[in-house]
């Protein structure tokens, strides 16, 4: 399964009840979330609340010329970390850079990581 297409159909055969369990274990088991947030997503913002209300790091990108809430912007917790990137290549660097940095922390983990949110 690798195409936007076949992501649609499971989504589809999911039920919401489903989703959310699987999600919400996703989030549990990870080490830190990685999200996209130019596009607004009600998914996207719950998944990285819930993040955030268990101590979860949460990196969150936006694209440069793209809008994103104060409401987001303004939270104060030290897990919430937002960045801008001006391409596809300057974001896929920034993740890179992050994923190497958080391997090399002083407790060397290797982090489970949960990616969400589209880069359209």
């Amino acid at each position: 399964m690798n195409t936007k297409s076949d992501i649609n159909l499971v989504e589809k055969a999911c039920t919401a009840q489903e989703i959310f369990q699987r999600d919400t274990r996703w989030i549990n088991e990870c080490h830190m979330i990685i999200a996209e947030v130019s596009t607004p997503s009600h998914g996207v913002g719950f998944e990285i609340d819930y993040g955030l209300s268990i101590g979860k790091p949460v990196y969150c990108f936006h694209c440069s010329d793209k809008v994103i809430s104060k409401m987001f912007i303004g939270n104060p917790t030290e897990y919430l970390n937002i960045t801008h990137y001006d391409n596809g290549e300057e974001l896929c660097t920034k993740v890179h850079h992050l994923i190497v940095y958080c391997r090399q922390d002083k407790y060397h983990v290797n982090p489970m990581t949960l990616c969400i949110g589209k880069i359209d």
